[in-house]
């Protein structure tokens, strides 16, 4: 039932391209299907799509993503899952889920699972539109950031002022408010403690957060590890691999309903 609804979604098609010059993301439409490509490498079909939204002030907006469908899951129209792939933060343009950076979801298919690949804002749809990674608590302390201002010197120094006061709102805007878990939520925190971007006591404070609003803590897998730097890859991007490993054991354990 669940790919015959997918693959109804799929069969749409519209002309206008999210990525041309002449895309207007707020010109709000239905969700559709823009595009679709076949990966023989991967063994899968990527279908791009638009979809109603909001921006980070509130805005309607149209944002981008991507479907992905492995050829076993086609050919039996059998799917064990649907994953929300919510993918690590990205720089470029061509890093985005619809721009064809799916090497995760290559995994996921092998496991017989449709994956929901968002773009974020900033990015597909939006990519014409100046990038923000900070609001809130950030923007208080700092002001919004572009990703030009993001990647300066002063901010990759460890030492410098801009790059404490970064981290010290990275503290406070830790995503523990607003909001509360489910009683039978299963998660998995992962953290380098030797992460050079976002301070560990962000998910050591989600943990507690967790805790203190009635998850138990049989539910939640808490792993911080030592993972430093290697040549010029930092600790932060180093983790991602080691998390993407874990996030794919963790999935299929869940799946084969274990605890």
């Amino acid at each position: 039932m669940l790919l015959s609804a997918i693959l109804t979604v799929v069969g749409c098609t519209k002309d206008d391209d999210p990525h041309g010059r002449g895309f207007d993301p707020y010109l709000i439409t239905e969700a559709h299907i823009t595009d679709s490509t076949y990966y023989s490498d991967k063994s899968f079909t990527a279908y791009n799509f638009v979809y109603p939204s909001q921006d980070p002030y509130g805005n309607d907006v149209m944002l981008s993503g991507t479907i992905t469908i492995g050829d076993e899951v086609k050919d039996s129209a059998y799917a064990k899952g649907l994953l929300l792939y919510n993918h690590y933060t990205v720089y470029r343009a061509d890093q985005c889920p619809s721009k064809g950076n799916l090497s995760e979801q290559k995994s996921f298919s092998l496991l017989s699972l449709i994956t929901i690949s968002p773009d974020y804002y900033g990015f597909g749809a939006t990519e014409s539109i100046s990038k923000r990674y900070t609001l809130e608590e950030i923007d208080a302390m700092i002001g919004p950031l572009t990703v030009d201002q993001y990647t300066t010197e002063a901010m990759r120094d460890s030492t410098s002022s801009l790059s404490n006061t970064m981290m010290a709102a990275l503290d406070l805007d830790n995503l523990c408010k607003g909001w509360t878990p489910r009683g039978n939520e299963k998660i998995m925190l992962f953290h380098s403690s030797l992460d050079d971007y976002v301070p560990v006591v962000n998910t050591e404070n989600m943990y507690s957060f967790l805790i203190e609003n009635g998850l138990p803590s049989d539910n939640i897998d808490l792993d911080i590890e030592e993972i430093g730097p290697s040549g010029d890859t930092p600790a932060h991007k180093k983790a991602t691999t080691t998390f993407g490993f874990k996030a794919l054991a963790t999935m299929i354990t869940l799946m084969n309903g274990d605890k």
